[in-house]
């Protein structure tokens, strides 16, 4: 007897690119906390923010961080004033590395990363869910049945499209099928054409 549910269709191809994409963010997340703490503005608290806004967040902290003096010769200042007389330095570094981050393929999936005590820490159940949430199960056996219906409908498609362009066509016969019914867009009741499918299989 089956149980249920069934994994019926796995995309491995996206489950080994996406662990491979997510290992990316990971050491590229380690490389950016390692030169933002080098800068020594604070501790960063959000990894995401810092990658996709890199420049903000170092000025907002740089900023945060600068001791005003109480007078300039004999004139008193304000933070907001003497703020404006200092240049925020650039920390070509950091935006390089956190520019290289944000075109990685997995850098959207943000609540796979954090901070703790210091370190970037990598939530292995999100990651694993992200890697593996092509997979469909099916629930019972018509979840089943038509599942994989589906699923296969998308192979033959593709494999009867690819194996008609190898084909050394001298003109584009007739499909071996005819519509007979139609109910939803891209989706149609054929009925085989026994002869047309014949003259094309002579051709391989």
């Amino acid at each position: 007897m089956k149980k249920y549910p069934l994994l019926i269709y796995r995309d491995e191809v996206f489950e080994d690119e996406t662990r491979a994409g997510i290992k990316d963010v990971y050491d590229g997340y380690v490389k950016l906390l390692s030169i933002w703490n080098d800068l020594n503005v604070g501790e960063c608290s959000d990894l995401f923010t810092l990658a996709a806004n890199a420049s903000k967040v170092y000025s907002d902290a740089f900023q945060a961080n600068v001791e005003v003096p109480e007078t300039v010769g004999k004139y008193q200042l304000n933070k907001s004033a003497f703020l404006n007389i200092i240049d925020v330095p650039v920390p070509n570094n950091l935006y390089v590395q956190a520019r290289a981050i944000t075109k990685m393929p997995c850098f959207g999936y943000q609540n796979i990363w954090s901070i703790k005590d210091g370190q970037v820490i990598q939530d292995e159940e999100q990651a694993e869910a992200v890697i593996h949430s092509r997979n469909i199960y099916a629930n019972n056996e018509e979840q089943e049945e038509l599942g994989k219906a589906c699923i296969e409908y998308v192979r033959l498609s593709n494999f009867i499209d690819r194996r008609f362009t190898e084909i050394p066509w001298q003109y584009f016969p007739a499909p071996p099928w005819s519509l007979v019914g139609k109910h939803f867009p891209n989706i149609a009741m054929l009925t085989l054409e026994v002869e047309q499918l014949r003259i094309i299989l002579e051709k391989l």
